[in-house]
């Protein structure tokens, strides 16, 4: 039980320790806004598209297939979705709050915390696969996205699904 709180402790801490050790960067006025804004693009559309590519292209693809791996996550996906909207119907009585407040919910920073957490558990090969799973249910997010936004959106900027 040790080794599992250890290994744990091993896979999530360097995400933490660079986490607070951006925080207190900020805090200290050591960086600033536009530096934050810079480097948010470049990790955005330099380094985190390259670290996945890599990721896959140095696996073998016949490593990566598992119908049951992305069924579940389409699944845990929506089925997440739906809990969160059900849910916070109850406790969210301004309309316009809660398609945002759902949309925020249910959207992870998967891409930015999950990859760095899949490559220290699980190697080249379980980020390329979570990878692949993130192409897969990006499109599903986003539609769910979507579709919580324009039921309880402005009503004169309504969703309109034939146009």
């Amino acid at each position: 039980m040790l080794g599992n709180f250890v290994f744990s402790v091993n896979v999530v801490m360097p995400l933490f320790v660079i986490i607070v050790l951006g925080y207190l960067l900020k805090k200290t006025d050591f960086i600033s806004d536009k530096f934050i804004k810079t480097g948010n693009k470049m990790v955005f559309y330099i380094f985190l598209p390259t670290t996945i590519f890599k990721s896959v292209y140095d696996v073998d693809l016949s490593e990566l297939t598992s119908f049951g791996f992305a069924a579940y996550a389409i699944g845990a996906t929506v089925l997440s979705f739906a809990i969160i909207w059900l849910i916070s119907i109850f406790f969210i009585k301004d309309k316009k709050v809660l398609g945002a407040f759902v949309q925020g919910a249910f959207r992870a920073n998967t891409v930015f915390i999950g990859l760095p957490l899949m490559r220290n558990l699980a190697g080249d090969v379980g980020m390329a696969r979570f990878a692949l799973i993130v192409a897969l249910v990006m499109p599903i997010t986003n539609g769910c996205a979507i579709l919580v936004l324009s039921v309880y959106g402005n009503k004169e900027e309504k969703f309109d699904v034939v146009t």
